[in-house]
């Protein structure tokens, strides 16, 4: 999967579902996509984008060469933007105080970032997964003829015996092509489950920081939990 900044519960369930996690971190990078953005609840009753400040990078830039800006404004910008949750959101100075932490280690890249994030919102939920760079495996990948191919090299490299993906994402995969190769395609499905954001109407799909916010971290990986795989 590609790095995605404090993704939402179906991300991590991938992460939890999964024996080995590989950030892919070679294609191009989508300046509106979730690598440094997501949502979370604004003072009124709906939602906004809090995003991680990255450095305008070049046109075709892949995704492990795009800068963060070193200036702290953007991560003080997303504490300002948390700061309504204190009147509603019971965990809000544990998650508070949490990232304050994950934003300790000075990151020089978005990669370094998502993967940092990502590490530390599994280690809260007491997920273990060993979570790999896809870059730094130096992988020996035959000719990929569509998108969906990039999966099942991996795989075959990795000597996988199943991929998971987010079922979102089924229409860009041949089954076949893993049929041959000796590969279970799967596919997960997230149940997306309600949990109270205090006095507010619910909206689904949120940052994990949403989550944590109204959660302990023992719920909050229940939550994460509530997925079935189809093939």
């Amino acid at each position: 999967m590609q790095p995605y900044f404090f993704p939402y519960v179906g991300y991590i369930a991938l992460v939890e579902a999964v024996d080995r996690f590989i950030i892919f971190d070679t294609p191009q990078y989508e300046r509106k996509g979730w690598m440094n953005r997501n949502r979370i609840l604004n003072p009124s009753n709906d939602w906004q984008y809090i995003h991680a400040g990255v450095v305008k990078p070049r046109f075709g830039a892949s995704i492990r060469d795009v800068k963060l800006v070193q200036s702290t404004d953007w991560k003080k910008r997303l504490f300002r933007q948390l700061e309504h949750y204190k009147k509603f959101a019971p965990y809000y100075s544990d998650v508070i105080s949490w990232l304050e932490s994950v934003f300790t280690p000075k990151y020089r890249t978005l990669i370094e970032l998502n993967v940092g994030t990502l590490k530390a919102v599994c280690s809260v939920v007491g997920i273990h997964t060993p979570i790999e760079i896809f870059s730094d495996l130096h992988l020996s990948i035959n000719s990929v003829p569509h998108a969906g191919a990039w999966a099942l090299e991996i795989s075959r490299c990795l000597a996988a015996k199943t991929y998971t993906n987010p079922i979102n994402g089924r229409k860009i995969f041949e089954p076949q092509e893993f049929t041959s190769a000796g590969i279970c395609l799967n596919f997960l499905q997230h149940k997306l489950p309600e949990y109270s954001q205090g006095y507010r109407p619910f909206i689904s799909g949120l940052s994990i920081i949403d989550v944590l916010m109204f959660n302990k971290p023992k719920e909050a990986r229940e939550i994460i939990c509530d997925y079935e795989l189809v093939v």
